[in-house]
């Protein structure tokens, strides 16, 4: 099964990267890390996004926060990974190629 990072690798060759979102700990119910807590899936993505997309904006939302924006009118294409780590979800918005 691929991760988020394998998927994003290619990704990032193939669109241009506006923003991306991901999920963070917000002290919520069932949350499993703590509020604040550093996501370890999160570094890679933000190192891959910086070298390919460095003016692309980076937001944390919060769980549920998140799953309202996924079922947003304006979500064209969803890819389920294989990832099993603590919110490794992410979420990007793509431009328009200009070459």
């Amino acid at each position: 099964m691929l991760t988020v990072d394998q998927v994003l690798e290619v990704l990032l060759d193939a669109v241009p990267v506006e923003s991306a979102a991901v999920m963070v700990p917000s002290g919520a119910e069932g949350d499993v890390l703590a509020r604040g807590a550093e996501v370890p899936a999160h570094a890679g993505y933000r190192a891959a996004l910086a070298a390919a997309s460095p003016s692309a904006a980076w937001q944390g939302l919060d769980r549920f926060t998140f799953y309202d924006v996924a079922r947003g009118d304006d979500v064209a294409l969803l890819v389920a990974t294989g990832d099993e780590r603590a919110y490794a979800n992410l979420m990007l918005t793509v431009g328009v190629r200009q070459d």
